[in-house]
């Protein structure tokens, strides 16, 4: 029941999108840690220093509060099948100081564990950040005043209570001001007053099984607190929690391994350059004894600028601007939530309904207290010895990581496995091609005659386009009369052509089409709509800035052909021949391009066609009374270079995108070689076998993407429709598209 229970917990947790907190680039974490990093006010505790001391409870009566803290119903809630409670339990009367708390029970709370949640901060909303944003069974819609249901909400397989911790943090509050400055010890000590006197008020939950999960800085307050549950169980007549396990999402645990771990994953998600990466392993020290040296600023100064504007909890999330009107993510991810839970908290009816704000503390609620975070007291290097000594203790300790968060990266809780226990294990088909020195061969290149087949290539409109103001052109040009090959292209002018530079785009593959992919999808003109029939304009599309030729090379790939079956076994030398045959026919179809600046581009298998290709054209330049072509640079995303190292690269990124677990990695790194004249040995394959069963079935082309289903309602962020290569399939088979 317990690791079943966590699992179900923190994979609700991961398919929900979790959404932590606002509040600038790195978030009230951030904040801290840098303060830290800087050795300014915070006391800081080797895990030597950490000890649990233990003093009288403060135990409050409890008799009728349970009732008068039940819900009726909240605000534009809709209508579920549970129960709701909220309101203060005071963990210090003669302070003044009183945690607020929101319950929401399952349908069938009798048979459901009790699970605390936890947000982390230090400072951070458990109620703002957990219940309205990431697990609760309601979200708030954009007018701040409705709730939508959340299909993913923790209460269906658990009783959850969200508990904001400590004093300060929400709807959390004392009448004393030094509670205030409070840090790691303070908080437990509170929140175990609080759930011992919530116990007593809701006394169904004392005898059933307890779990405490979190996430963030909450890889302190969870294990502290878990401590200092078991230590005070051993207390005669003190109540007895039946803590079973703890969980923690992105766990703040050591802080060494977070800012190591953070630049190690904004280097492997390609947020900074190789240079930067080497500058701060090179150079910084994180250990807190250790005061951060003017060089490594400089380094991490850099990395903050590379970084720019994101949402560090999920780096690939939109940012919330005026321009976001709806959820823009497949999981209902919403940029401007935070918005629209302060709206909705800060509602006088939203308060009197939770039994919140009783004491009418000045000013909003607010999702993290800034203050109380600068404030924070003390905070050991390292909670590891306390998560050991759970481990040591029989309860379940689970700690996972959303593998886009960029504060407390997937890098940072995987440096931590080792010494924790093992991992979960977890299995790439054999592929076989014959591996050739490649050479550059010269040939004489054919060239037909091409007067007049411009004006006979030119596209009066496609299909369902909207109005443009430059012109389009497609067509054949033949490479070989004797075999009949002939290569197709689509060639889209800039609106000002004559100023702009010829850029040739090559779709990789091998044997993938540039009109199909590039065109129609990703750097064309156009888009095609879901009906298969129209097009939509693209806003990005690089005839723009340049003259776009997308080519469909080699024969065999899109509308290419050759009437002679044997050209359809080719390869690398034979594609460039025919694409540089292609290049010099056709700029004789367009003289008037002859002399502009040209770029060969690509991605993936380009990564061989281009540079190919540019050798080719440089070599052939030498030739006398040949015809010149002005290359001025090539471009490549994404490139397939090195067989080596593209395999060894494509498990390492597997895994540092928490797609395949690190005995997995371990295992093909020592078991495999990927150069081309080796072969694979059994084990190799068994792990590469394992690690495509661990990846499933995504999208290798954006494992961040959705799949394409029946069900898809609406394009996911940065409009992308995961069935785009659907709508482009209907559109380019439609006989008036290809006439």
């Amino acid at each position: 029941m317990s690791s079943a229970l966590v699992l179900l917990l923190s994979l609700l947790c991961l398919t929900a999108c979790v959404q932590c907190y606002g509040g600038g680039k790195y978030g009230p974490l951030g904040k801290l840690t840098e303060v830290k990093r800087s050795k300014k006010s915070v006391d800081y505790l080797s895990e030597n220093d950490v000890v649990t001391e233990y003093s009288p409870v403060y135990i409050a009566p409890q008799e009728g509060l349970k009732e008068a803290d039940k819900i009726l119903t909240l605000p534009g809630q809709p209508k579920v099948n549970f129960s709701q409670y909220s309101g203060y339990v005071t963990v210090d009367a003669k302070a003044g100081r009183a945690l607020f708390y929101y319950f929401t029970e399952s349908e069938d709370p009798s048979s459901k564990p009790l699970v605390l949640w936890l947000n982390g901060g230090p400072g951070c909303s458990s109620i703002g950040g957990g219940a309205m944003t990431e697990q609760g069974p309601f979200r708030v819609n954009p007018d701040g005043k409705t709730l939508w249901y959340n299909k993913y909400a923790w209460n269906t397989v658990a009783n959850v209570l969200f508990l904001e911790s400590p004093a300060g943090v929400g709807f959390s509050y004392s009448n004393t001001s030094s509670d205030y400055i409070i840090g790691d010890k303070k908080t437990a000590a509170d929140s175990y007053t609080f759930l011992v006197n919530w116990l007593e008020r809701f006394p169904d939950y004392k005898t059933r099984d307890f779990y405490i999960t979190g996430e963030s800085y909450a890889g302190h307050y969870v294990p502290q607190l878990a401590d200092l549950i078991l230590e005070n169980n051993k207390i005669t007549n003190q109540t007895v929690i039946n803590l079973k396990g703890i969980a923690i999402g992105n766990a703040y645990i050591d802080y060494t391994d977070r800012w190591a771990g953070t630049y190690d994953h904004f280097w492997t998600s390609a947020l900074i350059s190789d240079e930067i990466h080497e500058g701060i392993i090179s150079n910084c020290n994180f250990s807190s004894e250790v005061t951060i040296s003017d060089v490594c600023e400089k380094y991490t100064d850099q990395a903050d600028e590379a970084i720019g504007n994101i949402f560090i909890y999920d780096i690939y999330a939109p940012l919330c601007s005026s321009s976001s009107n709806a959820p823009l993510h497949q999981s209902g991810f919403d940029p401007c939530s935070d918005d629209y839970v302060f709206a909705y908290l800060n509602t006088p009816e939203v308060q009197q309904a939770l039994h919140a704000n009783t004491t009418g503390v000045p000013g909003p609620w607010e999702d993290c207290n800034y203050t109380l975070n600068g404030d924070w007291q003390d905070m050991p290097d390292t909670v590891l010895p306390t998560i050991k000594k759970l481990m040591a203790s029989g309860i379940s300790v689970w700690i996972y990581s959303g593998d886009t968060d960029g504060i407390i990266p997937v890098t940072t809780t995987r440096s931590r496995y080792g010494p924790l226990g093992k991992l979960t294990k977890g299995q790439h088909s054999k592929r076989s091609v014959d591996y050739l020195n490649f050479a550059t061969e010269y040939s004489p290149v054919y060239a037909a005659p091409q007067e007049r087949l411009k004006e006979a290539d030119k596209i009066v409109n496609l299909p369902g386009q909207p109005k443009v103001n430059f012109s389009q052109y497609s067509g054949y040009i033949t490479v070989d009369p004797k075999g009949g090959r002939a290569l197709f292209y689509y060639f889209t002018e800039s609106e000002d052509p004559s100023s702009k530079p010829l850029v040739l785009w090559l779709n990789g593959g091998p044997g993938c089409s540039s009109i199909g992919g590039g065109a129609m999808i990703e750097l064309g003109p156009f888009q095609v709509n879901p009906d298969g029939k129209t097009l939509r304009y693209n806003n990005y599309a690089w005839n723009k800035v340049a003259n776009v030729l997308f080519l469909e090379s080699r024969a065999g790939v899109g509308f290419s052909y050759s009437n002679t079956t044997s050209n359809y076994v080719i390869g690398d030398k034979k594609t460039a021949a025919d694409s540089y045959t292609f290049l010099i026919n056709w700029l004789e179809r367009f003289p008037e391009y002859k002399t502009l600046d040209f770029y060969v581009t690509g991605e993936s298998y380009a990564g061989h066609y281009v540079p190919q290709l540019a050798d080719l054209i440089l070599e052939t330049n030498k030739i006398k009374n040949q015809t010149v072509i002005n290359l001025k640079g090539i471009a490549i995303g994404n490139a397939n270079i090195d067989y080596t190292d593209r395999w060894t690269g494509t498990y390492d990124h597997h895994w540092t995108s928490a797609l395949i677990s690190d005995e997995i990695h371990e295992g093909v790194i020592k078991n495999c070689n990927f150069s081309s004249a080796a072969n694979f040995t059994e084990v190799c394959q068994e792990y590469t076998d394992r690690a495509d069963k661990a990846i499933g079935n995504i999208f290798i082309y954006d494992i961040y993407a959705p799949l394409c289903s029946s069900s898809l309602k609406a394009p996911s962020v940065s409009g992308f429709d995961p069935c785009s290569d659907d709508y482009v399939f209907a559109y380019l088979n439609t006989p008036e598209v290809q006439r």
